[in-house]
Parts: C-alpha cells; structure tokens; sequence
C-alpha cells in the first residue's frame, strides 16, 4: 500500500512577514493623511475663531465708545485698549485675552498694503477698530508651515467688513 503524502495548505513566515509590512505602510500613509486633514481643519478653526473675536473687538468698539487694538506675534494674538493715553493688554475679558497660536500655523500679515514685521513695537497695536466702526486695513494668511502645499486662509478687511477666505494650492 502506498501512503500518499499532502502537503498541509498554508501560508509561509515569509508571506505572513510581507502582509504585515503591506498593511503596516498602508496605516502609516492612512495616519499620515489623516495628521495633514487634522491639521487644516484645526488652522480653519483658529481661522474662525479669530475672525469672530475681531468682530466682537469692533462691536465692543462701537458700543462703548473704546479704541481697541490688535497685535499679533508668532506665537500669541492679542488685544489692547486705549487707557490714559496708553495701549494696556486686555487681561480681564476672557474672550478678547492674549491667545497662543499653535506652532504650526505660520502667517504672513499687510496693513494697509504693505508687509509688517510683527510685533514691530510691543507697546502699539497693529490693527485698530475704532468707535466709529472703522477697522484698519489688512490682510492676514494663515497657513501650515508644515506643508507648505496645504490649504490656507485669508482674513482681511474688505469694503468695511471682515471676511474669511479659503485658499486652495496654486491660488492667489
């Protein structure tokens, strides 16, 4: 009698070894991805947020009669207000306080058309919202200084109100 020998059906170390390194790089793309879309939504919330506590700056402007101030930094935004013909950060507003800007968003910053090297003077503000309802004129573009190919947005004073911009890659 013969015995007939069957080869056990299976999968060798070395195929097991290439599946996890194919489903390995694919998570590492897929997590990679997914760090680049955290980031541009959260540079669209800072985005937002600062746009909204501009307008509220020029609303507590015009309604108390203040001249409000804006400066911005690498690392911090902020506002000031005109006291005794001086510019005093805004500390006891928890809205319109100092706020940090994450370490990834770079800008570029013009007012009234021209490029300012930020925070040119720590005591004068770069921006005024006046009680009139004026606002200067700028534009401020916040990008990631990651990827520099990523989305990035515009806010500035246009035609007496301010506007948020999305910029896709390869617009100006």
């Amino acid at each position: 009698m013969r015995h007939h020998h069957h080869k056990t059906a299976g999968f060798t170390l070395i195929e097991l070894l290439v599946v996890l390194v194919i489903m390995g790089v694919m998570i590492s793309l897929v997590t990679l991805s997914i760090g680049i879309q955290n980031r541009e939504r959260e540079t669209h919330q800072f985005a937002l947020r600062l746009i909204s506590l501009m307008r509220l700056a020029s609303d507590e402007a015009v309604l108390n009669g203040k001249f409000i101030g804006w400066q911005i930094d690498q690392q911090q935004y902020r506002f000031m207000q005109r006291q005794d013909d001086k510019w005093i950060t805004v500390e006891d507003d928890r809205l319109l306080k100092a706020n940090p800007i994450p370490s990834w968003i770079h800008s570029e910053f013009e007012v009234e058309g021209r490029a300012v090297e930020q925070l040119q003077s720590p005591e004068q503000p770069q921006l005024l919202f006046l009680p009139s309802g004026e606002i200067t004129s700028f534009r401020l573009e916040l990008f990631d200084g990651l990827d520099q190919e990523a989305v990035h947005f515009r806010l500035q004073n246009r035609y007496a109100d301010l506007a948020l911009t999305r910029i896709e890659p390869g617009e100006q």
